[in-house]
């Protein structure tokens, strides 16, 4: 048995070919800004995706399958007569060459799940000296662009992070005004979130 073996391992080394394998290539591609602008790389080619020059706050980020970059931008809006920057989160959906607004005046760095086109956000813009309040949690499913509120009232959110596809776990304090103590800050509590409504 063992001189069989030595025998088929001389022939794979002669000759090589009777196991010769067709390498597969993945499709990579990469989305990133240069220049005030957001660009795609992929299948052989560089393609510019965006029409305007604006400011990105966050590098692009992809949905777990690949068809859908993520980017946020600095846009100025005039309310109430003064001007302000407030940050515009979009998606790019590559099959249909269309860009989308999902929300703006977002808080933090939004977050897509491990397997699904589930994306999860804070929204709620401003500095926590403004107060611990308007900062709830959102998380909006794409291609359809069904959103689930999951802040109950009079609580804000402090951050979250995926657990898996359906679940989160989500840091959350009573809403209240911002104190110079610390003593007076609400302290936050971790909650276990499920987008079926479970809460912990």
């Amino acid at each position: 048995m063992a001189k069989l073996f030595h025998i088929l391992v001389i022939l794979c080394l002669i000759s090589p070919s009777i196991i010769d394998a067709e390498p597969e290539t993945p499709s990579v591609k990469v989305a990133f800004i240069k220049n005030g602008f957001l660009w795609i790389q992929g299948n052989d080619k560089i393609e510019m995706v965006t029409d305007k020059k604006a400011s990105y706050s966050h590098p692009p980020q992809w949905s777990f399958d690949g068809k859908i970059p993520l980017y946020q931008k600095e846009v100025s809006e005039t309310i109430n007569e003064n001007k302000v920057t407030q940050n515009e989160l979009c998606i790019y959906e590559v099959e249909t060459e269309k860009h989308r607004k999902i929300f703006y005046d977002l808080g933090f760095t939004p977050k897509w799940t491990y397997n699904q086109d589930f994306l999860g956000y804070i929204a709620g813009g401003g500095r926590i000296v403004f107060g611990f309040k308007n900062k709830n949690l959102k998380v909006t499913e794409l291609p359809a662009y069904f959103t689930f509120d999951l802040t109950p009232k009079n609580y804000a959110e402090m951050g979250f992070t995926w657990v898996d596809d359906t679940s989160l776990i989500v840091s959350r304090v009573t809403e209240s005004e911002w104190s110079n103590a610390a003593k007076k800050r609400p302290k936050p509590s971790l909650y276990f979130l499920t987008l079926t409504g479970e809460n912990k």
